[in-house]
């Protein structure tokens, strides 16, 4: 088998995933790990210079009924219909449920309206562990159903909390 560059020294280290894309027979898997390539390399940037809109630092925390909610993957989606346009920002939740936002390779979120998705997944139990167990309400997972909204302002760091709840909020 030829070895195949990938033009990126940021993200040579991700080509041993591809034994294990080939290998997965389920499509989700193909997916989520395909999803998850395309997402390194836009954090590691792939050693380019990325051009954004202007962005400010934001970071905060989630709870879930009160308690800390640790390894939740939290996603700003800029509101096109608010007029806010660019790229997602991501960030992960530590043991103090704290998180800090970065959007491709620059610390913070595009400044505007946001739609807010928050997901977080049970430890998997093994490798073959591929979808772990949701532990947060499967409507917090997507940005069109979680409600959960924010505003990124220029010039400061945007402090935003997050208080979800088990039990779904009526519309």
């Amino acid at each position: 088998m030829a070895k195949t560059k990938s033009g990126c020294g940021s993200c040579e280290g991700l080509f041993p995933l591809r034994r294990e894309l080939h290998a997965a027979s389920d499509r989700k898997d193909v997916r989520r790990a395909s999803v998850f390539v395309v997402l390194f390399c836009l954090l590691c940037g792939c050693g380019h210079r990325v051009n954004l809109p202007p962005t400010a630092e934001v970071s905060g925390t989630v709870s879930l009924d009160g308690s800390p909610l640790s390894r939740a993957h939290v996603q700003f989606v800029p509101d096109a219909e608010k007029g806010t346009v660019g790229a997602v920002a991501v960030g992960f939740t530590d043991a103090n449920g704290r998180y800090e936002l970065v959007t491709a390779t620059v610390e913070g979120a595009i400044v505007g309206h946001h739609m807010v998705s928050i997901e977080a997944r049970a430890e998997p139990k093994d490798e073959t562990d591929t979808l772990p167990e949701l532990l947060t309400p499967s409507h917090y997972a997507d940005h069109q159903t979680s409600n959960l909204l924010a505003e990124v302002k220029a010039g400061e760091h945007n402090v935003i909390n997050f208080a979800l709840t088990s039990q779904r909020e009526p519309n």
